[in-house]
């Protein structure tokens, strides 16, 4: 049984009316803890816009300011649905609402932490896949992707700056790599891939091969929140005998095995077994080309 907290959500909807340009809908909010005073900075914010709160359409996401704030913009007057994640939390859905012409819809979002454990979830060893994966596996998948997701729009900020080990080394006839060199970088983050990079990892593969060079490519967050990541692989809870203490973790493999000439990934995702924040992601290659294993 993987013990999770519920989250209960209060929600006050207020309909502000204000005077704005053609097209200026917006949807704003303030996310804060029981007390209804202290801000949640960093949380999650998820907006999709049309009838169906669960449609297929990629949500647009955000996170709150250090006062718990959060706004969104929308091109024409529509129904909102808005979703709340927190690592160690359930997602929480505030009530839907219709945002009219030149109309801000401001919510008010208070979090009550209610301790609740899991009903017993069997574990029977077989993968599914997908949204449809065994109940265990999926709760802590939105516990990993609750990070990843926040990561890609903190990567958005080029203000930070990272220190980077970058090392230098030569291939040897027989395979190995000598390191050579290796030097310590401040650098600010680079700038996210283009789609058309993601897109040709979903189709080309992770490994590929141009004449005498072979590219590695490792997942980073935005591939591994990308639907076509989690509707192409199974997830699984990994076994509690091969955990190492502290963790809880959640195997993912692909849901096929990759077509000729195709390289995948699989993985395991680690998290805190108290907090749930993501700690390490382990990843390997599937169906690598020959006399690269």
């Amino acid at each position: 049984m993987v013990p999770l907290l519920f989250m209960a959500v209060t929600v006050c909807v207020l309909a502000v009316a204000v005077t704005r340009p053609a097209g200026a809908q917006m949807v704003t909010g303030r996310v804060v803890m029981p007390d209804s005073l202290t801000p949640v900075a960093s949380a999650l914010v998820e907006l999709r816009v049309g009838s169906a709160p669960t449609s297929g359409v990629e949500p647009v996401r955000t996170l709150t300011d250090a006062r718990g704030v959060f706004r969104f913009r929308l091109r024409s007057a529509d129904s909102v649905h808005v979703r709340v994640l927190r690592p160690g939390f359930r997602p929480v859905v505030a009530p839907s609402a219709f945002v009219r012409p030149q109309e801000t819809i401001d919510l008010h979002i208070v979090l009550t932490q209610l301790p609740v454990r899991v009903a017993t979830v069997e574990v029977h060893g077989s993968a599914v896949c997908g949204e449809r994966a065994d109940a265990a596996a999926w709760q802590l998948w939105e516990q990993a992707r609750t990070v990843l997701q926040s990561t890609v729009l903190t990567e958005r900020d080029s203000s930070l700056r990272v220190r980077t080990v970058e090392f230098q080394g030569e291939a040897t006839p027989k395979g190995a790599v000598v390191v050579q060199d290796s030097s310590i970088l401040d650098v600010p983050l680079e700038r996210p891939f283009a789609q058309a990079h993601y897109d040709s990892l979903f189709r080309w593969g992770y490994i590929r091969r141009a004449r005498d060079t072979v590219t590695y490519y490792a997942p980073n967050a935005s591939v591994l929140t990308d639907e076509r990541f989690v509707l192409g692989h199974c997830f699984q809870v990994v076994a509690a005998d091969s955990t190492p203490a502290g963790v809880v973790g959640v195997r993912f493999e692909p849901a096929r095995r990759p077509r000729f000439g195709y390289t995948d990934i699989a993985g395991v995702f680690w998290l805190d077994e108290t907090s749930y924040l993501l700690r390490q992601i382990d990843f390997g290659y599937v169906n690598p080309p020959r006399g690269h294993q």
